[in-house]
């Protein structure tokens, strides 16, 4: 049995959340550069969200069926090999020309980090106060947008100054050093949260699926999650095609993808924290309004860098959201029903990431691209909707 070390009595999942800082840095790094890098080898803006949908589809059958892989494997050894393979796919990408290549390895990509993914938000559930789990909840996430702020702007700047062939291999390099610092933390002292063990008789994905639909707070959970992705995976991809269609180079892809990070970091704590004390329905139908109006102010404005600077005001509203899809399922879940669900609860990553790309796909091949702000303005604006009719106070 072993433990991770912390000196930290007020954070207790720290490690996991330096893991998942280390994580997001090296995935952000491609985040300036991955739309385009798609675009040198498919050719078309619709293309591009056609293959992102594809790539959806791959997670979200990954996300579905994680729960009979963690009945099977350990989540430490379900960590390791992830991110051992997440660095070979990194360096691989230096090597690929053509669409099949593409395809093949970016499903390995989307896989391995919605795995890692799982079993980090697993661990620090293990390890979390749960008293305060909505402010565990709020610390991990502040972590992990440090990485995902740092990322894209030296992934923009490598891009820019080198190739993308750099990028990709510092982005390897990264997951090989958070592999060996998983390593290194594992090796100190026992705790539960990573012992290794296996559990026996897997449930069926179907009963899993059926007892998850069945729970409306799970449904719930699933939707605010949902919809924050929708946000995030609009801005990872559609930005920089934003930008490069605009006139402008990697490096502004960067700074916009980095710099909105900085309303996560800012607020996610201070709003697992209210939610610890009041509700989640007023932080989420907020969040949802302020991207909502921001995305149809977008829509009107023809000034690209004031459209740039809206876009980041418009995380603000996500920051509102990020952490209570995480807190609203955790807190209504049975501790031993955890690796049943949670994989099938982290499908509404991708499944937010599939409609996005669809529906982004679809209006590309018929309008402007700034229509892509009208359609989803009134996305955003349903979903408040529906927070308020459907979210109650906790």
């Amino acid at each position: 049995m072993h433990k991770i070390r912390t000196n930290y009595q007020d954070f207790h999942s720290k490690p996991f959340a330096y893991m998942a800082l280390f994580l997001a840095l090296g995935v952000s790094m491609l985040y300036p550069i991955f739309p385009n890098f798609v675009k040198d080898i498919l050719k078309e803006d619709s293309n591009v969200s056609f293959f992102f949908a594809a790539m959806g589809v791959v997670s979200l059958m990954s996300g579905l069926t994680s729960a009979l892989l963690f009945k099977k494997v350990t989540r430490i050894s379900v960590t390791k090999i992830s991110l051992l393979l997440l660095g070979l796919v990194f360096f691989s990408f230096i090597f690929i020309n053509r669409v099949y290549e593409l395809a093949v390895i970016n499903s390995f990509k989307v896989w391995l980090e919605l795995l890692l993914l799982t079993t980090l938000g697993l661990f620090v559930r293990d390890y979390a106060n749960m008293a305060n789990l909505g402010r565990e909840e709020g610390f991990y996430y502040r972590y992990q947008n440090i990485g995902y702020l740092l990322g894209p702007l030296i992934g923009g700047f490598l891009a820019v100054n080198f190739q993308y062939e750099f990028v990709f291999i510092i982005s390897a390099a990264i997951m090989f050093f958070t592999l060996a610092y998983f390593f290194y933390q594992e090796s100190i002292k026992e705790h539960p949260a990573l012992v290794h063990k296996k559990t026996e008789n897997p449930n069926e994905l179907i009963k899993n699926l059926k007892d998850f639909i069945s729970n409306s707070n799970y449904r719930k959970a699933y939707l605010i999650t949902m919809f924050s992705m929708i946000w995030v995976a609009f801005k990872r991809v559609y930005i920089p095609l934003y930008v490069v269609s605009s006139g402008y180079l990697e490096t502004v892809s960067g700074l916009l993808i980095g710099l909105a990070i900085i309303p996560y970091i800012l607020l996610e704590v201070k709003v697992g924290e209210y939610a610890d004390k009041h509700d989640v329905k007023i932080p989420v139908r907020t969040g949802l309004i302020v991207m909502a109006s921001l995305l149809l102010i977008t829509f009107f404005s023809p000034f690209p860098l004031i459209n740039f600077c809206i876009l980041l005001l418009i995380n603000f509203g996500g920051a509102m959201l990020e952490p209570l899809g995480d807190y609203y399922l955790l807190k209504e879940m049975p501790k031993e029903k955890e690796e049943n669900f949670y994989g099938i609860y982290r499908s509404a990553d991708t499944t937010a990431v599939f409609l996005t790309m669809i529906f982004g796909g679809v209006i590309l091949s018929f309008f402007d691209f700034k229509f892509l702000f009208l359609f989803f303005s009134v996305t955003m604006f349903i979903a408040a909707y529906w927070a308020h009719k459907k979210l109650t106070h906790r």
